[in-house]
């Protein structure tokens, strides 16, 4: 057995060649971290705290404090004498469903804090204990937001993640804590088919003879176990058994070479706040010597179904309805259809002028004034890529999915990135994207000045037509989309950038996502700029259905410049219509304005948008927030005549 001390002298020498044997005898590479005693002594939870089987309480996760903390006075509409912070309301929306993502789970922030708190980087007397092992979470709701704190810092881990083969992991872990012998390092763990994400901390490597290695980690699943990673270089291979959440059964997670490699995520790269990518361009909080008011009013935001792989619903579902857990056969995917710029011989920005320009169609005193006629295309791409100037190639859009999903991507000069489920290769060719996946979420981050088609469908073949939850942030916006459509065949959403048209100075961006009729996607948009802050919530639902089999597009157009915002219902090809000839859409909404002075809301319970296929309707946000009045206008039968000018009370 080799002593400590000379394995710390020979350890550089051996990493050289190769994991021979006497790499490490036991503990020989140790950070010193025992779960035991450096461990929490609660498992790992999701939104409540129990402190018996009867009595639970809402768990305590990010606060406007924390996300000051995060991102700096950016995320602050307004600062107040006592130094707290009252967010933007895109910061609202971010932190909301970063909050509900933990439903499904806190180990990241349980692996992250854990090391913090050995390395000497926090304080756990700071939240009532001499070391991790003697913190109580229940009833202790500093604690509680430290570690909503820390599972949020994966949100920008983009880019500082290390996956590769098992052998080179190990080298790196052994290499690392010799650097910094009292760091324990967080890994991202996934079962073969990329589900069931969990975060677990890695302190000590044991050679076990014959070429086996253990990475001894503590699994916050598991308080006080000592639990081991089993990596074998001469199959280049690495093996696990835990559980995504305390108290669900165990199931086996590994890898080989590069096929589901672990995911090493140093905590240093957590350190210091962190760019805000939904923070509007130039935003500066005011400053208020009053104190802030005790209840500040947020928007209603739709609850999102927790994704969490151990909930009631992923373990009843398979038991009660053994057929959907069946294979569905995966079609062959086409390529992105060519764009179209025009359509019977005009220009888009012809057909889309009475949306483009509302000056145009105020009403009289006498009667609404109908906008010029519009007529359909027959693909619903409404605008060609055409980059802005240099400036707008630095703005992103980042795009997140609460689920370990595959995430691929293509251009219209067929660059590729993201993983590609059909061939099984990973690409990188869509210069400025990047696509990365973690601990219950995915995500890609896309300049805005190109066109691009995506892909987002289960690692799991067997989950058929399964939807997600998708979010889209850029400066100054969120837009939250629910029942997005699992596809392995078209594009199941598609983003035209905010193109600036040389004669009118019109600049607007499109989002299309392909829905099923009878599930469509529940929209959320949230708006912070210089005039004032807007939330709007679309609820739509098919009340007549035709004889449609067939995905409709749900595009919603965003309209930079004019401040709108309006919604169109078609489908992909134009000879699929007249399979909707009777169906009927109803659309209700929830609207929220804010400015300085006051907050506004209408809801159109009472007297719904309804269209038919191909209809279209839009309003422009800015007005309402000059008193003008909550206007749309609307081609509401969906036959090319913006017929409907009415207000929304």
């Amino acid at each position: 057995m080799i002593k400590k001390s000379l394995f710390i002298c020979l350890a550089f020498a051996i990493l050289l060649f190769t994991f021979g044997s006497g790499l490490a005898a036991e503990y020989d590479v140790d950070t010193g971290f025992r779960p035991g005693t450096d461990g929490f002594s609660f498992p790992n939870y999701g939104s409540r705290v129990c402190s018996s089987y009867w009595a639970c309480t809402p768990v305590q996760n990010l606060t406007a404090a924390e996300m000051h903390r995060m991102f700096g006075d950016r995320v602050c509409k307004t600062i107040y004498a006592d130094g707290s912070c009252a967010l933007l309301k895109v910061a609202e929306s971010w932190m909301g469903q970063v909050n509900q993502t933990m439903s499904g789970g806190h180990c990241e922030g349980m692996a992250v804090l854990s090391s913090l708190f050995f390395s000497d980087l926090a304080n756990p007397s700071d939240f009532g204990g001499r070391s991790a092992h003697n913190l109580q979470l229940d009833n202790n709701t500093q604690l509680q937001r430290e570690l909503a704190y820390w599972f949020a810092t994966q949100w920008f881990m983009d880019g500082h993640l290390i996956e590769n083969d098992p052998t080179t992991q190990l080298k790196i872990l052994v290499q690392a804590f010799q650097d910094e012998p009292n760091r324990p390092i967080p890994i991202g763990i996934y079962k073969r088919n990329m589900t069931g994400g969990h975060a677990i901390t890695a302190y000590a490597v044991e050679e076990r003879g014959n070429g086996i290695y253990w990475i001894m980690v503590y699994d916050n699943n598991y308080p006080n176990e000592e639990r081991y990673i089993t990596v074998n270089p001469r199959r280049n291979s690495w093996t696990y058994e835990t559980a995504t959440m305390a108290g669900l059964s165990q199931d086996v997670y590994d890898g080989s070479g590069r096929t589901n490699p672990f995911q090493i995520a140093p905590v240093d790269a957590r350190l210091g706040t962190f760019d805000c990518e939904f923070c509007p361009p130039g935003s500066k909080p005011s400053r208020s010597p009053a104190v802030p008011p005790a209840e500040p009013v947020s928007p209603a935001s739709p609850a999102q179904p927790s994704d969490s792989e151990g909930s009631i619903y992923d373990i009843l579902i398979p038991w009660l309805f053994p057929d959907m857990a069946q294979p569905t056969a995966i079609p062959e995917r086409p390529k992105p259809a060519t764009p179209t710029p025009e359509v019977g011989g005009e220009s888009i920005f012809d057909i889309l002028m009475p949306w483009l320009f509302p000056d145009m169609i105020q009403p009289t005193a006498t009667q609404p004034a109908a906008p010029a006629p519009i007529k359909p295309t027959a693909t619903p791409a409404p605008v060609p890529s055409q980059p802005d100037d240099a400036t707008q190639a630095k703005t992103y859009n980042k795009l997140f999915v609460n689920k370990d999903v595959n995430i691929y991507i293509e251009t219209d000069a067929n660059q590729r990135s993201g993983y590609d489920w059909q061939d099984g290769n990973t690409y990188d060719e869509i210069p400025g994207v990047s696509v990365n996946k973690s601990v219950f979420r995915s995500s890609a981050r896309i300049p805005n000045n190109k066109k691009y088609y995506l892909w987002i469908n289960s690692p799991d073949a067997e989950a058929g037509n399964e939807a997600f939850y998708a979010e889209i942030s850029s400066p100054g916006t969120i837009l939250k989309l629910n029942n997005v459509l699992a596809s392995y065949t078209e594009p199941n959403f598609v983003y035209s950038p905010p193109n600036q048209n040389s004669s009118s100075g019109v600049k607007y961006e499109a989002f299309e996502i392909m829905a099923d009729a009878g599930e469509l996607p529940q929209i959320e948009f949230t708006i912070s700029d210089e005039n004032g802050e807007y939330n709007f919530l679309f609820l739509t639902e098919m009340t007549k259905r035709g004889s449609a089999s067939v995905p409709v597009d749900f595009v919603i157009y965003h309209d930079y410049e004019y401040s709108q915002i309006g919604i169109w219902i078609t489908t992909a090809n134009k000879q699929d219509l007249s399979s909707y000839r009777n169906a009927e859409f109803e659309v209700n909404g929830e609207f929220y304005l804010w400015d300085n002075q006051s907050e506004r809301y209408v809801k159109t319970e009472k007297a719904p948008v309804v269209m038919a296929i191909n209809g279209m309707f839009f309003f422009n946000y800015a007005n309402w927030l000059d008193g003008s009045g909550y206007f749309i206008s609307a081609d509401l039968n969906g036959n090319g005549d913006f017929e409907t000018w009415r207000e929304i009370r």
